[in-house]
């Protein structure tokens, strides 16, 4: 039942905004980390969790055809979207080495879908890539 309540939010682009674009995100991870339901539950999630593409395209569009009227306001939009962007995808890379080969293979071929739309966003290299944590010696 949670699942389809989830599903009835991410499905509809609309419902998806800037305030619950990351707990979405964690939603969805949670339902594919769990291993209650099998496989078809957490590749559901994670169709999801690729589906949130689309909110980041249009957000993007949106910006590009309503620049704000101020550098500082546009470089605000710009800094969320990366975040946001960046957000996608460390939860699609996580799903990368899924033990469950099934929802691996189906985590690579999203974050593949993801990337391939995403190709006419234009975000800054450098804010997509959070350094990893350094280990405590």
């Amino acid at each position: 039942m949670g699942l389809e309540a989830l599903s009835l939010v991410m499905g509809e682009p609309a419902h998806v905004t800037l305030v619950n674009f990351a707990p979405c995100v964690d939603a969805a991870m949670a339902y594919v980390d769990s291993r209650v339901g099998g496989v078809e539950r957490s590749t559901v999630a994670v169709d999801l969790l690729a589906g949130l593409q689309l909110n980041l395209g249009a957000w993007a569009d949106h910006l590009r055809a309503h620049p704000p009227p101020c550098e500082e306001e546009a470089t605000a939009h710009a800094e969320t979207l990366a975040s946001l962007w960046s957000t996608l995808l460390e939860a699609l890379t996580k799903l990368a080495v899924e033990s469950r080969a099934d929802v691996r293979d189906h985590a690579l071929l999203a974050l593949q879908r993801v990337l391939l739309a995403a190709e006419g966003m234009t975000l800054d290299a450098a804010s997509l890539v959070r350094p990893s944590p350094q280990p405590s010696p």
